[in-house]
Protein backbone atom coordinates (compact mmCIF):
# COMPACT_ATOMS: atom_id res chain seq x y z
CA UNK A 1 0.00 0.00 0.00
CA UNK A 2 1.55 3.66 -0.61
CA UNK A 3 0.96 6.51 1.00
CA UNK A 4 0.06 9.69 -0.77
CA UNK A 5 0.90 11.70 2.97
CA UNK A 6 -1.76 13.90 2.84
CA UNK A 7 -3.79 11.50 4.80
CA UNK A 8 -3.71 13.52 8.05
CA UNK A 9 -4.89 16.92 6.35
CA UNK A 10 -7.22 15.25 4.44
CA UNK A 11 -8.82 13.39 7.55
CA UNK A 12 -8.98 17.06 9.42
CA UNK A 13 -10.27 18.83 7.00
CA UNK A 14 -13.27 15.92 5.84
CA UNK A 15 -13.85 14.12 9.03
CA UNK A 16 -15.79 16.91 10.79
CA UNK A 17 -18.67 17.50 7.92
CA UNK A 18 -18.38 13.64 6.95
CA UNK A 19 -20.15 12.85 10.11
CA UNK A 20 -22.07 15.26 10.03
CA UNK A 21 -23.52 14.69 6.41
CA UNK A 22 -23.61 10.67 7.07
CA UNK A 23 -25.31 11.52 10.44
CA UNK A 24 -28.27 13.49 8.61
CA UNK A 25 -28.58 11.03 6.20
CA UNK A 26 -28.82 8.16 8.48
CA UNK A 27 -31.60 9.65 10.56
CA UNK A 28 -29.73 11.17 13.40
CA UNK A 29 -27.81 7.71 13.86
CA UNK A 30 -24.53 9.39 15.06
CA UNK A 31 -22.52 6.33 16.27
CA UNK A 32 -23.66 4.16 12.69
CA UNK A 33 -22.28 7.41 11.28
CA UNK A 34 -18.45 7.46 12.96
CA UNK A 35 -18.27 3.51 12.11
CA UNK A 36 -18.84 4.43 8.32
CA UNK A 37 -17.13 7.45 8.37
CA UNK A 38 -14.47 4.86 9.82
CA UNK A 39 -14.77 2.44 6.92
CA UNK A 40 -14.64 4.99 4.03
CA UNK A 41 -11.10 6.39 5.64
CA UNK A 42 -9.88 2.65 5.51
CA UNK A 43 -11.13 2.35 1.93
CA UNK A 44 -9.46 5.03 1.57
CA UNK A 45 -6.04 4.19 2.62
CA UNK A 46 -6.29 1.43 1.22
CA UNK A 47 -7.51 2.09 -2.67
CA UNK A 48 -6.12 5.74 -2.60
CA UNK A 49 -8.55 7.40 -5.15
CA UNK A 50 -7.58 10.44 -6.98
CA UNK A 51 -6.95 13.27 -4.76
CA UNK A 52 -9.87 16.12 -6.84
CA UNK A 53 -12.64 18.24 -5.17
CA UNK A 54 -14.77 15.34 -5.44
CA UNK A 55 -12.87 13.62 -3.01
CA UNK A 56 -15.64 14.66 -0.13
CA UNK A 57 -18.10 13.25 -1.98
CA UNK A 58 -16.42 10.03 -2.97
CA UNK A 59 -15.61 9.83 0.85
CA UNK A 60 -19.78 10.23 1.69
CA UNK A 61 -20.65 7.98 -0.92
CA UNK A 62 -18.63 5.53 0.25
CA UNK A 63 -19.53 6.13 3.69
CA UNK A 64 -22.74 5.95 2.96
CA UNK A 65 -22.27 2.31 1.61
CA UNK A 66 -20.50 1.61 4.19
CA UNK A 67 -23.27 2.26 6.62
CA UNK A 68 -26.37 0.23 4.39
CA UNK A 69 -23.94 -2.81 5.17
CA UNK A 70 -23.53 -2.03 8.58
CA UNK A 71 -27.21 -1.92 8.88
CA UNK A 72 -28.08 -5.33 6.61
CA UNK A 73 -25.51 -6.75 8.92
CA UNK A 74 -27.24 -5.73 11.87
CA UNK A 75 -30.79 -6.77 10.75
CA UNK A 76 -29.68 -10.42 9.17
CA UNK A 77 -28.07 -11.19 13.34
CA UNK A 78 -31.11 -9.28 15.08
CA UNK A 79 -33.00 -11.66 13.53
CA UNK A 80 -30.82 -14.98 13.73
CA UNK A 81 -30.82 -14.03 17.20
CA UNK A 82 -34.33 -12.74 18.13
CA UNK A 83 -36.69 -15.03 20.21
CA UNK A 84 -39.86 -16.20 18.18
CA UNK A 85 -43.43 -15.19 19.39
CA UNK A 86 -45.46 -17.93 20.78
CA UNK A 87 -49.03 -17.97 19.40
CA UNK A 88 -51.56 -18.70 21.99
CA UNK A 89 -52.09 -22.01 20.19
CA UNK A 90 -54.96 -23.76 22.44
CA UNK A 91 -56.88 -20.09 22.64
CA UNK A 92 -57.83 -20.73 26.47
CA UNK A 93 -59.70 -18.07 28.29
CA UNK A 94 -60.23 -16.12 24.59
CA UNK A 95 -62.73 -14.72 22.90
CA UNK A 96 -63.65 -17.83 20.17
CA UNK A 97 -64.86 -14.67 17.44
CA UNK A 98 -61.65 -12.52 18.79
CA UNK A 99 -59.55 -15.07 17.60
CA UNK A 100 -61.41 -15.52 14.22
CA UNK A 101 -61.27 -12.12 14.03
CA UNK A 102 -57.72 -11.89 14.44
CA UNK A 103 -57.19 -14.95 11.71
CA UNK A 104 -59.07 -12.96 9.27
CA UNK A 105 -57.12 -9.85 9.55
CA UNK A 106 -53.88 -12.28 9.48
CA UNK A 107 -54.76 -13.41 6.36
CA UNK A 108 -55.82 -9.59 4.66
CA UNK A 109 -52.29 -8.83 5.67
CA UNK A 110 -50.93 -11.83 3.96
CA UNK A 111 -52.80 -10.36 0.79
CA UNK A 112 -50.39 -7.53 0.63
CA UNK A 113 -47.07 -6.82 -0.62
CA UNK A 114 -44.35 -7.69 1.61
CA UNK A 115 -43.03 -4.38 2.35
CA UNK A 116 -46.29 -3.12 3.14
CA UNK A 117 -46.57 -6.34 5.44
CA UNK A 118 -43.38 -5.36 7.37
CA UNK A 119 -44.07 -1.86 7.59
CA UNK A 120 -47.67 -2.21 8.59
CA UNK A 121 -46.67 -5.09 11.03
CA UNK A 122 -43.73 -2.96 12.80
CA UNK A 123 -46.16 0.15 13.06
CA UNK A 124 -48.95 -2.07 14.48
CA UNK A 125 -45.98 -2.66 17.22
CA UNK A 126 -45.78 0.64 18.45
CA UNK A 127 -42.84 2.00 15.79
CA UNK A 128 -42.79 4.98 14.46
CA UNK A 129 -42.27 6.03 10.76
CA UNK A 130 -38.41 7.50 11.75
CA UNK A 131 -38.06 4.37 13.66
CA UNK A 132 -39.24 1.95 11.09
CA UNK A 133 -37.19 3.85 8.20
CA UNK A 134 -34.38 3.28 10.31
CA UNK A 135 -34.94 -0.36 10.43
CA UNK A 136 -35.97 -1.12 7.39
CA UNK A 137 -32.77 1.19 6.10
CA UNK A 138 -35.49 3.14 3.94
CA UNK A 139 -36.22 6.70 3.48
CA UNK A 140 -38.93 8.20 6.02
CA UNK A 141 -41.55 8.60 2.70
CA UNK A 142 -40.36 5.38 1.74
CA UNK A 143 -42.29 3.86 5.11
CA UNK A 144 -44.96 6.90 4.94
CA UNK A 145 -46.21 5.54 1.39
CA UNK A 146 -45.87 1.61 1.82
CA UNK A 147 -47.79 2.42 5.47
CA UNK A 148 -50.47 5.01 3.74
CA UNK A 149 -50.68 2.02 0.84
CA UNK A 150 -50.95 -0.90 2.80
CA UNK A 151 -54.21 0.51 4.74
CA UNK A 152 -56.02 1.90 2.18
CA UNK A 153 -55.92 -1.85 0.21
CA UNK A 154 -56.55 -3.35 3.74
CA UNK A 155 -59.54 -0.99 3.63
CA UNK A 156 -60.23 -2.13 0.30
CA UNK A 157 -60.19 -5.81 1.32
CA UNK A 158 -62.23 -5.30 3.84
CA UNK A 159 -64.92 -3.44 2.04
CA UNK A 160 -64.86 -6.58 -1.10
CA UNK A 161 -65.75 -8.93 1.77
Amino acid sequence: MTSRGDESDLFAELHGPLVSKLTGALGGDRHLAEEAATLAWLILLRRQPERSPQLGGWLYVTGLHEAWRIRRRQQRDDSLFAAPELPDLVGVGRDPVEILRERDQLQLLNQLPPAQRVTLGLFARGYSYREIAQLTGHSYTWVNRHITEGRARIRQLNNDD
